[in-house]
């Protein structure tokens, strides 16, 4: 695993979590490149199911 540098202290826990989630969806989206719709509209349920999840 790589180091990642923070750039800008003010971010937030939860900044620094959706970034490195972004970068794992990316990552597994460009090892399924082939099925990149699929893939892209999974990770549309998952975040619309953790919005849900947030706001209850």
């Amino acid at each position: 695993m790589s180091n990642i540098t923070i750039k800008n202290s003010n971010l937030s826990l939860k900044s620094l979590n959706d970034l490195y989630t972004q970068a794992v969806l990316n990552l597994i989206k460009s090892n399924f490149y082939a099925n990149a719709d699929e893939i892209d509209y999974l990770i549309e349920v998952i975040k619309k199911a953790i919005k849900q999840e947030e706001c209850s």
